[in-house]
């Protein structure tokens, strides 16, 4: 079972398009920003079948929530959606815009890793 999960390097495969995007955002910004590192996480949203989909969902899973979060130093967050390509948001995910920058937070969509990068130093 685990064979599957992994490919003949023994690299984790890509299940979704974003993946490979978020991890190398992720790997940028753990070497740039290092003395930040657990500033910026990512929120589980995808589960894997029905079941693990179900136990999440009752441990808080909430639809449309970005990929990313990062704590900002004045105390309110900044959310990243990642998109590959022309992918464009849920109406759950706009729903989610919508309430966090409601409530002073801010929200980006990034589309490739120089987007994100623009996103990060901006706060710097």
């Amino acid at each position: 079972m685990a064979k599957a999960f992994f490919n003949k390097a023994g690299k984790p495969k890509i299940q979704r398009p974003e993946q490979k995007l978020q991890m190398a955002c992720v790997e940028w910004f753990d070497y740039q920003y290092s003395h930040q590192q657990n500033r910026l996480y990512m929120n589980y949203n995808n589960s894997k079948d029905e079941v693990i989909g179900g136990i999440n969902k009752a441990m808080g899973l909430r639809r449309g929530v970005a990929d990313l979060t990062y704590l900002l130093p004045n105390g309110k967050s900044c959310f990243i959606e990642l998109k590959k390509g022309a992918g464009s948001q849920s109406d759950y995910q706009k729903a989610f815009e919508l309430m966090v920058t409601e409530l002073g937070n801010d929200y980006h969509i990034a589309r490739d890793i120089y987007e994100f990068m623009g996103i990060i130093n901006s706060y710097q």
